[in-house]
């Protein structure tokens, strides 16, 4: 403590000034650290989970779409309207299957993986 009432005003304002400095260095280092943790949990979170629920309603949105247009082909006046809901349906199917695989290649749970494989099973009856 002596030492330091010893010291000049200048050398004791620079040395808390330092001190200040580096408290807010190591602050700053473990507020960036967090962020890129945040960062890389919310990426991950994003690729695992949220693009699942993507594929998954779009793959809803299909089998909606195609009861739908079934509907209509059963109300349908005409030939040519019968086509053209034959037509969606069609590619309504390829919509959906492309996105049951691109649901299938986020899936990394084993109950999950159990679930898809019997719908792929119920697909193939159809």
């Amino acid at each position: 403590m002596k030492l330091f009432n010893n010291m000049k005003i200048s050398v004791k304002i620079l040395s808390s000034f330092i001190v200040v400095l580096l408290l807010l260095s190591i602050v700053g280092i473990i507020g960036i650290n967090s962020i890129n943790k945040i960062n890389y949990t919310y990426t991950e979170m994003y690729e695992n989970n949220v693009k699942a629920f993507i594929y998954i309603s779009n793959v809803l949105e299909g089998f909606e779409r195609q009861r739908i247009n079934s509907r209509n082909i059963l109300l349908s006046r005409n030939k040519d309207e019968m086509n053209r809901y034959i037509q969606e349906i069609s590619e309504i199917d390829q919509f959906y299957k492309s996105n049951l695989q691109l649901f299938e290649k986020t899936i990394k749970e084993n109950d999950i993986s159990n679930e898809y494989n019997k719908l792929k099973v119920l697909q193939v009856v159809e």
